[in-house]
């Protein structure tokens, strides 16, 4: 059983790479934004802050849905921002075989991609403000950089990083 963590910023490449996973590996992809709850969307939609109480509830959610991944897959690979160190630790504390991947690319090309996504619910300036909050990982992890449009350069990275 293996469980890959792939965290970031908005736009760093954290669902694309957790596809190429799923593409290449046959990896479930998991993406944890799928379970944000109401209280979250409303805060993130009317650009408000998002309390730990939000996210103390949503990272529990996030952990009872590994458990139960768990059980009907072999290999998962979760894509969330992971914005706190503190949830980091958390899920480590859960799951400690997880595997953590910081995505990074460089702002300019990031927010780039934002911008063309269409019905995504961050606009820049509050992604602006989560980058600001978010915290740099002191738990061991490994980086990719998804500076290169395609499969090929993050599929090389993942290979390299995962020994798959």
């Amino acid at each position: 059983m293996q469980i890959v963590v792939l965290f970031g910023l908005p736009g760093s490449g954290k669902s694309f790479a957790g596809n190429v996973l799923k593409k290449y590996f046959n990896y479930y992809h998991y993406d944890g934004d799928a379970d944000l709850p109401g209280d979250m969307k409303k805060a993130i939609r009317t650009q408000n802050v998002i309390t730990d109480s939000m996210r103390d509830s949503f990272f529990q959610e996030i952990i009872e849905n590994m458990k139960r991944l768990k059980s009907k897959h072999e290999n998962i690979v979760v894509t969330q921002t992971f914005i706190k160190e503190k949830y980091r630790q958390l899920f480590l504390r859960e799951f400690p075989q997880a595997r953590f991947i910081l995505a990074q690319t460089n702002s300019v090309l990031r927010e780039a991609r934002l911008k063309q996504r269409k019905n995504y619910p961050l606009d820049l300036e509050y992604v602006r403000k989560m980058v600001l909050n978010f915290d740099l990982p002191q738990i061991k992890h490994s980086v990719i950089n998804n500076d290169i449009d395609g499969d090929r350069s993050i599929l090389k990275q993942l290979e390299e990083t995962l020994n798959v």
